[in-house]
């Protein structure tokens, strides 16, 4: 039995010694990577550009490799700094587009345009709280309200007219506004 364990702790720390040599030997080797995206849509990365089909190079900086402290430069720093600029990849003229955006941006930007439509949402629905509250300040304790019609003449508004403007306000309070 302890013979047993003692193989598969053997197999698990060869298997992990393994791995970490790949992943370090990988990050030395790698500086190019390549975007794809297949007949289904979806967006493919690997350091192989696919057979058959067209891939388009990434720049991909060695700034974050094994032992880097220091922070990725802004990308107008990257263009004006000389060193920098050898370490990204030179791609093709005609390879200067922006790769596809990834599923988690295109989630990230969905989820930040439905935040700001809510906001949006929200501001104009309190603008019309302000509005029907404004409305019942002046409609509801006044018997006399007066407006302008369409030909610009001050006109007197019937009861009938005004108790109803002052129930559509209280109702629209009541339901939306809380």
């Amino acid at each position: 039995m302890k013979q047993h364990q003692h193989d598969r702790i053997a197999i698990l720390l060869m298997c992990t010694a393994s791995l970490l040599l790949s992943i370090a030997s990988g990050n030395a080797i790698a500086t190019e990577v390549y975007t794809w995206t297949d007949a289904n849509g979806v967006v493919h990365y690997g350091d192989k550009p696919p057979d058959g089909q067209k891939a388009q190079i990434i720049n991909v900086r060695e700034t974050h490799g094994p032992g880097t402290t220091e922070a990725d430069p802004s990308p107008g720093e990257a263009q004006s700094d000389p060193a920098s600029d050898a370490l990204a990849v030179n791609d093709a003229p005609e390879q200067e587009t922006s790769p596809p955006q990834s599923a988690a941006d295109a989630r990230r930007e969905k989820i930040a345009n439905n935040r700001k439509e809510r906001r949006e949402a929200q501001a104009a629905m309190d603008r019309l709280c302000v509005d029907h509250r404004e409305r019942l300040a002046h409609v509801e304790p006044n018997r006399r309200v007066f407006y302008l019609d369409e030909s610009g003449e001050r006109v007197r508004m019937d009861d009938d007219k005004r108790i109803a403007l002052v129930e559509e306000s209280k109702d629209f309070l009541t339901k939306n506004c809380g």
